[in-house]
């Protein structure tokens, strides 16, 4: 009879022990949803719901040297990682590209990097002419609805591997960009 009332409080102190610890690893558990819903959710979280809130399409302006405003681009983030994009300057008489596939990963607290791949053609029609690879690292402001960032492109020959090309490019470009997410509004 006596060790059960020995045991009784030993499990009673230790029930409570955990309860303690539980409850503080809630308290941390509420903090950090509530840091990751405010967008301060920390890299080492992984791309967790990040994705799912940076998922959307935006409207990029890029700056160049002419500030022509027609030079612009749809982005369509997914959120498992996939990048798909069309770009205003697609069929010009400069130049001739598809539409931009690639992938996307979290390179920092709001920032991801995208590489991305395009088809060049000759504006006056027939085969490929080149095949682009580009590297976007996009920033997002605080609030998820505004970026800036760079990009880099390097155009190969058509037959080349742009993920691992054995030459050098025939050309490359790069320059920066600011935009916004595309919302509906009421």
């Amino acid at each position: 009879m006596q060790r059960y009332f020995i045991t009784r409080p030993l499990t009673l102190s230790l029930l409570t022990l955990v309860m303690l610890v539980m409850g503080a690893n809630s308290t941390l558990a509420e903090s950090e949803r509530r840091h990751v819903e405010e967008g301060e959710d920390s890299l080492h979280s992984g791309q967790g719901n990040f994705g799912e809130r940076v998922a959307g399409t935006y409207l990029i302006t890029f700056d160049r040297d002419d500030e022509d405003p027609t030079s612009r681009r749809l982005v369509t983030l997914t959120a498992h990682g996939n990048w798909l994009s069309v770009d205003a300057h697609q069929y010009s008489d400069e130049f001739t590209f598809t539409d931009q596939q690639g992938a996307w990963k979290r390179s920092g607290r709001r920032e991801i990097t995208a590489r991305v791949i395009d088809f060049s053609y000759s504006p006056a029609g027939g085969g490929p002419t080149g095949v682009t690879r580009i590297r976007f690292v996009v920033r997002f402001t605080s609030n998820l609805q505004e970026v800036h960032g760079a990009m880099f492109g390097e155009t190969f020959p058509a037959d080349e591997n742009p993920l691992d090309p054995e030459g050098p490019p025939l050309v490359t470009f790069e320059t920066t960009f600011t935009g916004q997410r595309v919302t509906v509004d009421d």
